[in-house]
């Protein structure tokens, strides 16, 4: 078992190797998804955390856990979990001295946040119960920088993961509506829309445009573990929170959260260790129903907010806390706020509109043909998507989507530099037959060890397109962020 795992990570972290060559072997177990779900690269480059299927099947919703130290070249198992879906996973993240581990594990059939202690090579007792209602999973833990405190969104009555199996299924965000864990998308929801037969319209006491009894306020919490002690505080609550981040000196804090039109607000988060539990837990019960709140009761305040004109669902805090950059959907714009002299600017303004490698008109048949996704914008492969800082704040790097008539390669991904100081763009990788499939977490609300190592280099999974070669070929491959060299 060893050494099959030492020989599968040489294929897939193949940091050290002096090839750019990415080859492929069908005799080696599958990683669970091929996607960032699983893999964190400790700070320090030593340490790689994965996932992988011990069955060896990609229809295996069971994922073996461990961790693989890249000096030694040993596998250390960490505990087997079935998550119940393939959209969702450990979501590993290092703490800044490479020494803790914090992910996502399965205990009676609901999601938990766990630490992994590396030198004592075990977990520790304290864990926090994780609200998995919506889109909250998506978004990984959250280390400050003095390794103490380690934050995620929690629910103290956890549902199973069976009723929370959510994304696009009809049956799924009904059920999480019922029990008040999912509002509005776009001001609609399901309980109020005429997609809600009359049948149960009438069973459910609605009809359409109106929702069942009184307004809801998430139930989500933002809490720290302290891994010192096991406590647990309660940093804010009262709003349907999707993501936060911390800044690279740890303070200044942001959170997301939606509203009832979807859109998308950022506000200041109170970082943790300010006040004993005790208080917290009090004082924050006070709070005005409806609004979120923060230690004592406060209110958050309130930063900036999406709009019809600028929709966006993710942000990215630059290392030192002065910038937040955003993609706006649709249009691919990356727009960055100021918040040291609260300005706005659109960083892309200049940069000339994508034009497809095939006229328009083609492009739409095939993907109405084939159900193919086409996104026209100029940076990003979907809403989802959200610039990534560099380590020295002097840029912002983007995937960019590039249509392509081909059922097996319907598009590529490019890797973008975006200069800070006059918005120039250039292209990353230049490899043409090399296309970004997903970023080592830092897609979906999952910007945490974007940028890894002193270097800052980016760990991505990439696959090579070549010509008649309908089998992509994948790795995992550390990216320079200024030179766009591949390791």
């Amino acid at each position: 078992m060893r050494s099959l795992c030492a020989g599968l990570l040489v294929f897939v972290c193949s940091f050290q190797a002096k090839t750019q060559t990415i080859t492929s072997s069908s005799a080696l177990p599958i990683f669970h998804q091929l996607s960032s779900h699983s893999l964190s690269l400790s700070p320090d480059g030593k340490w790689l955390s994965f996932g992988r299927s011990p069955s060896g099947t990609a229809d295996d919703l069971t994922v073996a856990f461990m961790v693989y130290d890249l000096e030694r070249g040993r596998t250390i198992s960490i505990d087997t979990y079935n998550y119940g879906s393939m959209n969702f996973g450990p979501r590993p993240v290092w703490s800044a001295n490479s020494e803790l581990l914090a992910f996502y594990a399965v205990e009676d059939q609901a999601l938990h946040m766990k630490v992994w202690d590396r030198k004592q090579g075990r977990l520790l007792n304290a864990g926090v119960p994780v609200d998995k209602a919506g889109v909250a999973e998506l978004q990984m833990p959250q280390w400050t920088p003095d390794n103490r405190f380690v934050l995620c969104f929690s629910n103290s009555n956890p549902r199973r993961l069976y009723e929370e199996q959510e994304g696009d299924n009809y049956t799924a965000r009904l059920r999480a509506e019922l029990v008040g864990q999912r509002p509005g998308i776009n001001g609609m929801t399901l309980l109020g829309s005429s997609s809600l037969a009359e049948a149960l319209q009438k069973d459910y006491g609605v009809h359409s445009g109106q929702a069942s009894g009184q307004a809801r306020v998430a139930e989500r919490q933002i809490v720290a573990l302290d891994v010192k002690t096991g406590a647990v505080q309660v940093l804010a609550q009262g709003a349907e929170f999707v993501q936060m981040q911390i800044s690279d000196d740890g303070n200044i804090g942001l959170v997301g959260a939606l509203d009832g039109n979807g859109n998308f607000l950022v506000y200041t988060m109170p970082l943790p260790g300010k006040v004993s539990q005790t208080t917290e837990q009090t004082k924050m019960s006070k709070g005005v129903s409806g609004a979120p709140t923060g230690v004592d009761g406060a209110p958050l305040r309130l930063l900036f907010r999406g709009s019809a004109d600028t929709p966006f669902q993710n942000f990215n805090l630059s290392p030192s806390g002065r910038y937040v950059a955003y993609l706006v959907e649709g249009s691919g714009e990356i727009e960055v706020v100021d918040l040291k002299v609260e300005a706005k600017r659109k960083l892309t303004a200049n940069i000339p509109a994508l034009v497809p490698d095939a006229p328009n008109i083609e492009l739409e048949k095939l993907a109405g043909r084939f159900d193919l996704p086409l996104y026209r914008g100029k940076f990003g492969m979907d809403g989802g998507d959200a610039p990534v800082w560099t380590k020295d704040e002097s840029a912002l790097l983007m995937r960019r989507s590039i249509a392509k008539l081909s059922v097996t390669n319907p598009r590529q991904a490019e890797l973008w530099r975006v200069s800070l100081a006059d918005g120039t763009a250039r292209r990353l990788l230049q490899d043409p037959t090399l296309s970004i499939t997903s970023w080592a977490d830092c897609h979906n609300r999952s910007r945490v060890n974007c940028v890894v190592g002193r270097e800052g280099s980016v760990v991505a999974l990439v696959s090579r397109q070549e010509a008649n070669d309908r089998a992509n070929k994948l790795a995992y491959v550390r990216i320079d962020s200024t030179t766009g060299a591949v390791r």
